[in-house]
């Protein structure tokens, strides 16, 4: 089997704007899922600028946020907590979740699915430039 690697510091990332918010913003990219040959994770990637959130949603996989750099207020079903760089953050499946940029510099985040690899995130608010609040891998890899 040959090795699968990813540098994170090397990957293009897509942009999205919140259509009716103008602090949801985030730049972002799925780096291993099924279509980079992953069976049973999938990861994403995003990076929050100060003072801008990802975004109220939930995910149909458990997932565990590592702080890869930056401080985060994390809301997890109506509790609220501050992250730095080294924490992980256990969000179990259709838990609704927002991470908000509370510090100075970009927050940079990934996010490891366990269980399988077809992830649905549902946003209460639409992203642009997707025009819709649903992002799936599935159509990732129809795509």
């Amino acid at each position: 089997m040959s090795l699968t690697s990813v540098n994170l510091n090397e990957l293009p990332l897509n942009e999205f704007r919140g259509k009716n918010n103008s602090t949801l913003h985030c730049k972002a990219t799925f780096p291993l899922f099924a279509a980079q040959g992953s069976r049973q994770t999938a990861t994403v990637y995003f990076e929050i600028a100060p003072g801008e959130q990802l975004g109220r949603h939930t995910d149909s996989l458990e997932e565990i946020l590592v702080i890869l750099e930056g401080e985060a207020e994390v809301e997890l079903s109506g509790n609220y907590g501050r992250v730095a760089a080294g924490s992980l953050v256990l969000v179990p499946e259709m838990e609704p979740h927002n991470l908000v940029n509370t510090g100075q510099n970009t927050l940079k985040v990934l996010g490891v699915f366990g269980g399988h690899n077809h992830l649905k995130a549902t946003f209460e608010e639409n992203w642009m430039p997707l025009d819709s609040n649903v992002v799936n891998t599935e159509d990732l890899m129809a795509g």
